[in-house]
């Protein structure tokens, strides 16, 4: 079955057309783009997408901007149409195969890596727009790093809109 089957209705009607270039925009040392490689792979869709590594130590692209109409949130897939698809889907009935899709995929054993809280807890600094260990204003210590353990640390705080989380309230 070709990707396009994922992502049929994206324009409101279904299409059994195969996609000649979708393009995936990934960082590869990152959990949730490693998950969706994992589970383009599980599907036997992994060769049918491009894979765009996106490095995260310098400012984005502008023209990957545009398309991400200025978030940075990765991954993100780009469709033959242009369309971008995110790890958040809208919630809207056209997008519904896709979301079932992609959580009888993320329940599978293969795409269980990391813990939602390890991911909550050492990407916070680059959620907030530091990537690779850059330090935040007023921070002296990266949510990557090693010591003291994630598991060890509280959650960071929900509001990602509020001012960014201090070492001490991150137990760093």
């Amino acid at each position: 079955m070709p990707i396009s089957h994922l992502i049929e209705g994206l324009e409101g009607e279904q299409t059994d057309r195969v996609l000649a270039g979708p393009i995936l925009f990934h960082i590869p040392v990152c959990p949730f783009s490693q998950r969706v490689e994992i589970l383009l792979t599980l599907k036997g869709y992994r060769d049918q997408v491009r894979f765009e590594v996106v490095d995260i130590t310098k400012p984005r692209d502008p023209e990957l901007l545009a398309k991400l109409r200025g978030s940075t949130s990765l991954p993100a897939l780009e469709t033959e149409g242009g369309d971008i698809i995110r790890e958040s889907l809208p919630d809207e009935p056209r997008f519904t195969r896709v979301r079932r899709w992609r959580d009888l995929c993320l329940a599978h054993p293969a795409a269980q890596q990391v813990t939602n809280e390890e991911i909550v807890k050492v990407y916070y600094d680059y959620a907030r727009g530091a990537g690779n260990g850059a330090l935040l204003p007023g921070r002296r210590r990266s949510s990557f790093a090693f010591e003291p353990s994630w598991s060890n640390r509280p959650w960071p705080p929900k509001d990602k809109y509020a001012p960014a989380a201090t070492d001490a309230e991150l137990g760093l």
